[in-house]
C-alpha cells in the first residue's frame, strides 16, 4: 500500500512484515517532528553512503532527537560508528535497539560476531550432503579429495573405461572444471598436491607426477597450463612403481611410492632428495599409501599393517601412531591439531595429535533421517571453513558434513554502502564473514539474490570491482621527528622497496606527522615525487620528537582510502615511537577497529631505535596492531622487507559490489526504497536489510 509522507508516496507492500524483518515499518509517520527526523534521517545516510561517517553521526543523533524510537536512525548510527572505529559505542546504539524489542536478526549476528563467537574444540559432525555428479561432471570411484587456495577442492577419480579424471569444485560447491588431460592422459590419478602454483596428481597406472600450473587471480577465472609429467616406471632415484598419496609442507614433497616400498622425497622443482624406507635395521616400509606433512613431521599410512607411521623430515623413524586404532587406513590429511585419516573398514578418525585423543565418524544420518555407513572411505578432508569432507570408494560419492553448531547458525553478511546517485542502476557494497570470522573471498552473483520493497530485482551483477583487481593505493605515513632525522637515507633506500615498481594506474600519496600531521603530496605514481616528499618538506620537520600528530594522520590516511576501488593499504614509516596518551581523540584501538572495519590494512616500517624509551613493548604494540588490521610488521632491516610490495599486490578484496536495475522510477524522487540482501553458501544463509533514497 501507498504511504503518504508529505505529497509523495512510499510504496510498501501490505504483506510486508510477512516476509521477514523490515525497518521499513519504523519510518516516521507524517507530522512536524516526523518530518524533520526525516530530513535529518536522509542527509545522515548521503553522508554515509559517501564514507563520512563521522559527518553521519551528527544527522542521525538530529534524527533520533526528534524521533527517539525511529529504529531505522538508530541502526544506521550504530553502523556509522561501527564503520568509523568506534565499536563499543556502536554496542550501545545496537542494545537500545535490543532493548525496545525491534527484532533483527542480521543485528544478532554481528552482535555475536562482535562478542567473540568461540568454537568448541571438539565438534560433533552432521552430514550436510552429497555432491553428486552432473552432466559434464560425472565421476566414477572417486579416491582423493584436497583443498586448493579460496576454499575450492579438487576431486580424483578413478572413471570407469576412459580413464580417470580430476574434477574441480568451486568453494560454492559447484563442479568448475573437467580435467581429463593433464600432461598427457590421467590414467588412474590416487593422490595431489598443491604447492601454491602447481597442482602435483600421482598416477599409479602410468607411474608419474602429472603438473597443471593454476594461476590464481583476485578476480576471474583461474588459467590453468598443462606441464611436462615428472617421473618413469623404475625403481631408481625419481622413478616410480605405483606412486599413490603425495604431500607438499613448503619446502619438498614426500611421495608415497608403493609398489617401491619407500618414500621418495623430492624438491620444489621435483627433483629427488632421498629416500625414506627402513623403520628400522631390519624392517623396511610396507606397501605405503596415505601420506600427511608438515615441516617436523611425516605421517605414512600401511593399510595392510593397519597401521599409521611417523617420522621426521629427514627420514628418522618416530613411532607408531594410533596403535589399535585402524584396519584398512588409506589418504592421510593435516588440518591443525588433528590427522585426518580415511580408514576404508574403520570409517573416518580425527586424531587430535596434541592429546592423543580421537573422533570417529564411522555412520551417520543421511537424507530422508536413515542412518548410513561408509562403504570405503577413502580420503578426508577439513577445510578452514570448518566443513569435513569425506571421499566414499566404494559408495562412488564425495560426502560433505559439518559441525553441529555451524549448521544452524547464519553467515554475517554486512551491508556496507548503496548508492544510488546512478539511479536507476543501484550498487551494493557488501561482504561475508563464516561463522569463525573469516572472510568468504569466493563468491559470485549466484551467491546473493535481492528484494527491493520485497520484490525480486533478478540476478545482481558482481562483476564491478574486476575493473580495479590490478591497482593498488597506498597512503604513507612518515614520521618527521628529531630520532627520525637520522634514518633519512635508509628511509629512502626502504622505501624503494614499494615504489620501485609503481605502475601507470596506481597512486600513492604521503602524510608526514610529528606534532601536527599534514599532506605532503596529493595522489601520484612519480616514484622521484614520492621519495622527494619523505624528505624535508616543513621547517618543522625533525626538530623534535613531538609524535601527537600520529592518531590524525593515521586516522587522514584511512580516510583518505575508504572511497578508493582496487587494492588500499596504509604504510607507516616509523622510528619505534608511540604515545597513546596524547592522541585522546584518536585512540590506538579505535583506530586499529577504523581499519580493519573498512578492510585497509596498516603494514609498519619500524627502524625501531633502542634510545626510544620502552622501544621493546612499543615494538610488539606496533606488530599487534598491524596484525590486527589485516597487515604486516616490518623491521626495517630484515630481509623479509623485500617482499613487502608483492604482499601489498596480493590482498584479495573483501568486498563485493552488487548491481542491478530497480524496479522504482525516477518520478518517486525522494522515495525510501528497502533493500534486503540474501546470501548462501554450502548450505548455509546471511540476510541484512538496509536501503535508500532516491536522487
Amino acid at each position: 500500500m501507498p504511504v503518504k509522507i508529505r505529497g509523495k508516496f512510499l510504496f510498501i507492500p501490505l504483506f510486508l512484515t510477512m516476509l521477514g524483518f523490515s525497518y521499513a515499518v519504523f519510518m516516521p509517520e507524517v507530522g512536524v517532528e516526523a518530518d524533520k527526523s526525516r530530513i535529518a534521517f536522509r542527509k545522515g545516510l548521503d553522508l554515509y553512503s559517501e564514507y563520512k561517517y563521522s559527518s553521519s553521526v551528527d544527522f542521525f543523533l538530529e534524527s533520533l532527537s526528534y524521533e527517539p524510537d525511529f529504529a531505522l536512525a538508530r541502526r544506521m548510527l550504530g553502523q556509522s560508528l561501527y564503520f568509523s572505529g568506534q565499536v563499543d559505542e556502536a554496542l550501545n546504539e545496537w542494545k537500545i535497539l535490543q532493548e525496545q524489542e525491534n527484532y533483527d536478526p542480521s543485528l544478532q549476528i554481528h552482535l555475536q560476531g562482535l562478542r567473540s563467537f568461540q568454537v568448541i574444540a571438539e565438534p560433533k559432525w552432521q552430514y550436510l550432503k552429497t555432491l553428486k555428479g552432473v552432466q559434464g561432471y560425472q565421476y566414477a570411484y572417486p579416491t582423493f579429495i584436497s583443498m586448493l587456495p579460496n576454499d575450492s577442492l579438487v576431486l580424483l577419480s578413478q572413471g570407469r573405461k576412459d580413464g580417470g579424471n580430476v574434477l574441480l569444485v568451486s568453494s560454492n560447491g559447484v563442479f568448475t572444471e573437467n580435467l581429463r588431460r593433464i600432461s598427457g592422459k590421467i590414467q588412474l590419478p590416487i593422490g595431489a598436491a598443491f604447492d601454491g602454483k602447481i597442482l602435483w596428481i600421482t598416477d599409479i597406472k602410468a607411474d608419474k607426477l602429472h603438473r597443471l600450473s593454476i594461476e590464481r587471480r583476485a578476480f576471474g577465472d583461474p588459467a590453468y597450463k598443462n606441464l611436462e609429467p615428472m617421473g618413469k616406471p623404475g625403481s631408481g632415484s625419481g622413478e616410480f612403481h605405483g606412486p599413490t598419496g603425495i604431500c607438499f609442507n613448503g619446502e619438498n614433497f614426500f611421495v608415497a611410492d608403493q609398489g617401491n616400498e619407500r618414500v621418495q622425497k623430492l624438491d620444489k622443482e621435483g627433483g629427488y632428495v632421498q629416500e625414506i624406507k627402513w623403520i628400522s635395521e631390519n624392517v623396511q616400509i610396507n606397501q605405503p599409501f596415505g601420506i600427511a606433512c608438515d615441516l617436523k613431521n611425516v605421517y605414512v599410512s600401511e593399510p595392510d599393517l593397519s597401521r599409521i607411521l611417523q617420522f621426521d623430515v629427514f627420514g628418522n623413524f618416530i613411532q607408531y601412531i594410533g596403535d589399535g586404532l585402524f584396519q584398512k587406513p588409506r589418504h592421510l590429511s593435516l588440518s591443525g591439531k588433528y590427522l585426518v585419516v580415511a580408514d576404508e573398514q574403520a570409517g573416518v578418525l580425527l586424531l587430535d595429535l596434541e592429546k592423543n585423543e580421537n573422533i570417529r565418524i564411522s555412520e551417520y544420518m543421511g537424507e530422508n533421517g536413515v542412518m548410513q555407513k561408509f562403504y570405503r572411505p577413502y580420503s578426508a578432508q577439513m577445510d578452514g571453513l570448518g566443513n569435513l569432507f569425506v571421499v566414499d570408494y566404494a559408495g562412488q560419492s564425495l560426502i560433505q558434513f559439518v559441525p553441529e553448531q555451524f549448521l544452524y547458525s547464519n553467515l554475517e553478511l554486512w551491508v556496507e554502502k548503496v548508492y544510488s546517485k546512478g539511479f536507476p542502476e543501484v550498487g551494493v557494497w557488501v561482504s561475508v564473514k563464516d561463522q569463525r570470522g573469516k572472510f568468504l573471498t569466493n563468491l559470485d552473483s549466484t551467491n546473493f539474490t535481492i528484494l527491493e520493497n520485497d520484490a525480486d530485482v533478478g540476478t545482481p551483477g558482481s562483476e564491478y570491482l574486476k575493473n580495479y583487481s590490478g591497482q593498488v593505493s597506498w597512503v604513507i605515513i612518515n614520521s618527521k621527528t628529531a630520532t627520525m632525522k637520522k634514518y633519512i637515507n635508509s628511509m629512502i633506500w626502504v622505501s624503494d622497496f614499494f615504489l620501485s615498481k609503481l605502475k601507470e594506474k596506481d597512486a600513492v600519496k604521503v602524510l608526514g606527522y610529528s606534532g601536527d600531521s599534514r599532506t605532503d603530496t596529493e595522489w601520484t605514481n612519480s616514484r622521484l615525487k614520492l621519495l622527494q616528499s619523505l624528505k624535508v618538506q616543513s621547517s618543522t620537520d625533525y626538530q623534535t620528537d613531538n609524535v601527537s600528530g600520529l592518531g590524525k594522520a593515521v586516522y587522514s590516511a584511512i580516510s583518505d582510502l575508504l572511497p578508493v576501488k582496487g587494492k588500499r593499504a596504509v604504510i607507516w614509516i616509523t622510528e619505534g615511537n608511540i604515545e597513546p596518551e596524547k592522541m585522546p581523540d584518536f585512540s590506538m584501538s579505535r583506530l586499529e577497529s577504523f581499519a580493519r572495519n573498512n578492510h585497509i590494512p596498516v603494514f609498519i616500517i619500524n627502524f625501531e631505535n633502542p634510545d626510544i624509551i620502552d622501544w621493546k613493548n612499543k615494538k610488539s604494540y606496533l606488530k599487534e596492531f598491524s596484525e590486527k588490521t589485516g597487515g604486516k610488521y616490518f623491521a626495517s632491516f630484515d630481509s623479509s622487507l623485500k617482499d613487502i610490495e608483492k604482499t601489498m599486490r596480493s590482498i584479495v578484496e573483501e568486498r563485493y559490489v552488487l548491481t542491478y536495475q530497480s524496479n522504482g522510477r525516477k518520478s518517486w524522487k525522494g522515495q525510501y526504497m528497502e533493500i534486503k540482501v540474501n546470501v548462501k553458501f554450502q548450505g548455509r544463509t546471511g540476510m541484512e536489510t538496509s536501503g535508500y533514497f532516491i536522487h
